[in-house]
């Protein structure tokens, strides 16, 4: 109890013209109804860096995909 369980996913997906599309996604359990207040409230403050370093991670990827 009071614990919440954190999953970052990256997934490739094909495009129809031969490209390719890197998601990720981010998966948040929270154990218990305290867990998940809790939680709601980091994300409030932690979210807008972690938008930008995920942002970041993206660009990275696509430069060394494109061979920049």
């Amino acid at each position: 109890p009071g614990f919440a369980k954190a999953l970052i996913d990256f997934r490739i997906e094909d495009e129809s013209d031969g490209a390719c599309r890197l998601r990720t996604e981010t998966r948040i359990r929270g154990v218990d109804t305290a867990a998940r207040r809790r939680f709601a409230a980091y994300w409030f403050v932690i979210r807008p860096g972690s938008a930008f370093i995920r942002r970041m991670w993206l660009r990275a990827v696509k430069k060394r995909a494109e061979g920049g």
